[in-house]
């Protein structure tokens, strides 16, 4: 049993994972991996874009470069959607 007031007792228990290895990783096929990667960058871009651009309209009162931010930003997370929808219908075929 964890103790609540001892964090570190969580750290001291091993829990190896049966279904991720070493070998599984690398069967990843090169596109699965680099559509990983470009979701990862886009999101992280589309995310950050949207929250700048409404910190610049909302707390700067800039909303000319404010809503460019966000449609950038919005274009970018529906990159990822598609991205995401393209792999998948890629995969099932």
């Amino acid at each position: 049993m964890h103790s609540v007031l001892d964090p570190f007792s969580l750290l001291t228990e091993d829990e190896a994972s049966p279904d991720v290895t070493a070998a599984t990783v690398g069967e990843v096929s090169r596109g699965t991996f680099w559509a990983f990667v470009t979701a990862l960058v886009l999101a992280q871009f589309g995310l950050a874009a949207v929250s700048l651009g409404l910190l610049y309209g909302l707390v700067l009162d800039q909303w000319p470069l404010g809503s460019a931010l966000v449609a950038v930003g919005v274009a970018a997370l529906a990159g990822v959607g598609a991205l995401y929808w393209w792999h998948r219908t890629e995969r099932s075929e």
